[in-house]
């Protein structure tokens, strides 16, 4: 994120309150986990990695 002052402080606790239901860090730790052992099933973007994404 490029300036922090610019999360609503809300919106956090709204996505926090999203994260913590039940079953939903054990789904989190999969997804994260799928992306990190299978980069060959993911498109890819001339250069590595999305224009966005912070270096």
């Amino acid at each position: 994120m490029r300036d922090p002052e610019h999360v609503d402080p809300e919106q956090v606790l709204a996505d926090q309150a999203v994260i913590d239901l039940p079953g939903r860090r054990e789904y989190m730790k999969a997804l994260l986990w799928d992306y990190r052992t299978n980069p060959t099933q993911y498109p890819s973007r001339p250069g590595g990695a999305p224009p966005d994404c912070p270096r």
